[in-house]
């Protein structure tokens, strides 16, 4: 669990699919806008406040997608 979304950056040095990804993305975006933030700033911190690797090339490119899929295309299109 992150308890403060927006002080803090988040990692998973074993990312696989990208679950906690999702999640952690999900909560920075959920803080920002309860915080008031504008779409661009909740893109850019949540660009800088989580992160996350893994050794194997398929499931870094299944976690950006999941990246993406959890910032949503709502997020995407502003």
């Amino acid at each position: 669990m992150i308890p403060s979304p927006l002080c803090v950056r988040a990692l998973d040095p074993a990312c696989g699919s990208g679950t906690f990804l999702f999640h952690a993305v999900r909560r920075y975006i959920d803080a920002g806008r309860e915080a008031g933030l504008s779409v661009a700033d909740i893109l850019s911190g949540v660009s800088n406040a989580v992160y996350a690797m893994d050794l194997h090339p398929v499931a870094v490119t299944l976690a950006r997608v999941t990246y993406l899929l959890a910032i949503g295309p709502e997020l995407l299109r502003d």
